[in-house]
This record gives structure tokens, sequence and C-alpha cells, in this order.
């Protein structure tokens, strides 16, 4: 079992219950899927000691009871985001952002010889380097995007299973609110949620946005040449490199709140 802040022996301690909160105990252990080590689980333990009799006229001296909210991999998805989604989101970050610069860079060096050949026949050489400015930036875009989509899939099933299991504490709130721990109010999800929600938003434009940057080279003539329009695939590069660079910055000062929160 899963144990949970202020527990004692992997359960939660609570007074004996009201009846409804009783019965809403009863209802939530009776329906929970079969246990399974990797799910989350919420054990309660009541302790009668003023000898209340439950909705059932039996008097007890304790009762316990083990919840599994049925919702989608909570706890090996917060696993995965501690140990690999969030610094796998930053370690990303970086490597666009330095990937961008050396883009702009190959770019503005390429920009340059084009410019300088003012309409005259293009060289063999400068189709060599054309060319493989293009082949580089494409192949390695590439494998960009494929992790950008990788680290997507995983931040929406993330998501997913957070909001479902917010909806599970929103609609049993009156028994939370008995157990009174904190990270069980569900207003205490609503920023964690709008956070990833945020991040979601910046990868899908970053995905989006590499997407554009690439492009399928043809055949190196003075027309392709001139329809690169460089400048403006320099501009792309800066803006992705702007995007990742303030992800980053906001995924450090949001790092100790999401460790927490997951």
């Amino acid at each position: 079992m899963n144990k949970l802040a202020n527990t004692s022996g992997g359960y939660y301690m609570i007074s004996w219950p009201n009846n409804d909160i009783w019965q809403l105990l009863e209802n939530l252990s009776m329906a929970a899927p079969a246990y399974n080590p990797s799910d989350l689980t919420i054990g309660v333990k009541a302790i009668n000691s003023n000898n209340v009799a439950d909705p059932n006229g039996n008097v007890d001296l304790w009762k316990e009871w083990v919840l599994v909210p049925d919702v989608p991999n909570i706890l090996p998805l917060t696993l995965l985001w501690q140990s690999t989604t969030f610094n796998s989101l930053i370690n990303l970050s970086e490597q666009i952002t330095t990937y961008a610069a050396t883009s702009i860079s190959a770019f503005q060096q390429l920009n340059n010889q084009i410019s300088a050949i003012h309409g005259q026949q293009i060289t063999p050489a400068l189709q060599l380097v054309t060319e493989s400015v293009i082949s580089n930036l494409n192949t390695r875009t590439q494998v960009l995007i494929t992790e950008v989509n990788s680290c997507l899939s995983d931040l929406k099933n993330f998501l997913l299973a957070n909001q479902a299991f917010d909806g599970f504490l929103t609609t049993n709130y009156p028994l939370f609110s008995v157990l009174n721990v904190a990270q069980f109010d569900p207003g205490t999800l609503n920023t964690f949620e709008a956070s990833v929600e945020k991040v979601i938003g910046t990868w899908n434009a970053i995905s989006n946005d590499l997407q554009a940057a690439v492009g399928q080279p043809l055949n190196v003539t003075l027309p392709f040449l001139e329809s690169l329009n460089i400048n403006n695939a320099i501009t792309d590069w800066m803006n992705i490199q702007s995007e990742t660079q303030s992800f980053s910055s906001f995924a450090g000062n949001q790092t100790q709140y999401w460790n927490y929160q997951a």
C-alpha cells in the first residue's frame, strides 16, 4: 500500500465517521478495482473510541478501508514525471536552443554566400554547400521533432491522469474534507494543471515551428536559392530559440513546485 502523509502503517487515521461518510467509504472500497501495487491506493482506518454504531447497527472497535481510485495510471505517470518527463523537457529545450543557434549561424553564412553571387551563375561549390545545409537541417530537425512529440505524448497522458484524479477528488470531496489531507484538496491541482496545459501549448508551438522549418531540398538553381528566403528561415529559428529559452526559464522557476505537487 502506498503511504500518505500523516499515516500510520499505510493508513490514514480518522475518528469514527458519521453514517454518510461511513457509507461513502464502504461504497468506494467495494467499487475499487482489484488492488495492484502500481496503483495509487488510499488506506483509511477509523478508531471507534466512543463505541458508535455503524449504519448496520454494529459496534466495531475499528474499521479499515482500502480505496483504489479508478483513474488511469496516476501513480506510474506521476513517478515518470518526477524521474524523467520534466527533466527531459528541460534538457530538450536546452538542446533545441543550442541547435537553433547553430542553424541561425549556418543560414546566415549561406545567406552571405548567396548574396555574394549577385544573380551570377551558381558554382558547384555553392550548390554543394546549400544542399548540405538544408539536408543536415532536415535530418537533425526530424530527430528533434520525434523527441518533442514523444515528450508531448507523455505530457498529455500525465495531464489526463491528473484531470481524472482531480475529478475523483471533486466527486468524493465530503470524504477528503474529513481526511483533511492537503494534497487531496481539488483546488490545489488547478494551478498545477494550468501549468501543465501551458507547457503543452508551448511544446505544441515548438513542434509546429520545427515542422515548418523542415523542407525537402530541390535542385539548387538560382530561382530555388532566391525562393529560399533565408532571412525568414533565420527569423523562424530565432523564434524557436526564444521559445525554448523562455521554457527553460519558466521550468526553472516551477521545478520545486511541480516536484512537490507530483
